[in-house]
């Protein structure tokens, strides 16, 4: 059954650990030596205010299968966020459940939007109706497996293959 646009939305999903950047931030105040003493009071409560956050990654998929034709064609290269929000009406690449013979798969697929009678599960659907697997064949799918957002397809531009390469590795610039 489609999902209801009345449920509420599920907390954002954890990010796998190997997708994680952590950073670490806190404010130090500028040093005199009027403030020396009121800062060594303060070294605690500075240490307290630590923050890890999350920062999704960029990353780089290539589309196999014509589950999602006429959108996506065998072959594109997609521009991904792994570990961004799950947006309705998006592609998103998402893990399906186990398949008889082998592991789990990776696939690009639209997200219809949450389940409603199933708190924390997403419905998903593919644009061809003749080819691969959705909601409609296992369910709706939990929010962890939804892994990455979709930012945009790329141009098949070959000169830019080996730069976006380097891009999503860090190494450009």
């Amino acid at each position: 059954m489609p999902p209801a646009s009345s449920a509420p939305t599920p907390p954002p999903k954890p990010t796998p650990a190997h997708h994680r950047i952590t950073v670490r931030a806190t404010r130090l105040a500028r040093t005199t030596a009027t403030t020396v003493a009121s800062q060594a009071r303060q070294v605690p409560a500075r240490v307290q205010r630590l923050r890890t956050t999350t920062v999704p990654r960029l990353g780089l998929a290539t589309v196999h299968g014509r589950s999602m034709e006429p959108t996506l064609h065998e072959g594109d290269r997609l521009l991904v966020l792994w570990g961004g929000p799950i947006v309705p009406g998006r592609m998103s690449l998402v893990r399906l459940p186990d398949s008889p013979g082998g592991p789990r798969p990776l696939s690009v697929k639209r997200v219809s939007g949450p389940e409603a009678d199933q708190p924390g599960r997403w419905w998903i659907e593919r644009d061809n109706p003749r080819e691969g697997v959705d909601s409609w064949q296992v369910g709706g799918i939990p929010s962890e497996d939804v892994v990455a957002l979709v930012v945009t397809r790329l141009p098949a531009f070959p000169a830019l293959r080996g730069s976006l390469r380097r891009l999503t590795r860090g190494r450009l610039g």
